[in-house]
């Protein structure tokens, strides 16, 4: 793993949202792709925010994890992605060391760093991408 690059883990393609996407299309998105970090984009390539799981339940289901569905999906609509989203998003490109943006991941406590490349949004890296080279490197 010593000489792995960032590309050779990172998941692509990314699913992505448009900054001006509501909470409920990032809910939906996360819960049908079965993802924790959407980044949210401009321009079709740009990173301008991001939005994780834990972003969303703090924010949208701490005022309506209780209601019905039928009022929980208008009141997710409601919630505009901008204000949710965090705006200061830390990258890495395909090309860093792995070693490093696991180390920078650990520090800051990250669960992804989108990989960006020349400005264009390329691939994210995240936790599953590591358990998942260490399960495959199992044999199984």
């Amino acid at each position: 793993m010593k000489d792995l690059l960032v590309r050779d883990l990172m998941s692509r393609p990314v699913h992505t949202l448009h900054h001006t996407a509501n909470l409920a299309e990032v809910n939906a998105l996360m819960a049908g792709s079965r993802i924790r970090h959407v980044p949210i984009i401009e321009d079709g390539c740009t990173v301008v925010g991001l939005v994780t799981h834990r972003d969303l339940l703090r924010r949208a289901m701490g005022g309506g994890e209780h209601l019905p569905e039928s009022i929980r999906g208008p009141y997710l609509r409601s919630l505009p992605v901008a204000e949710t989203m965090t705006r200061t998003v830390v990258t890495t490109g395909p090309d860093v060391l792995l070693v490093e943006a696991a180390q920078l991941m650990m520090r800051r406590k990250y669960g992804c760093l989108p990989v960006v490349e020349n400005g264009r949004l390329v691939g994210i890296l995240t936790e599953a991408d590591f358990v998942h080279h260490v399960a495959q490197m199992g044999g199984d």
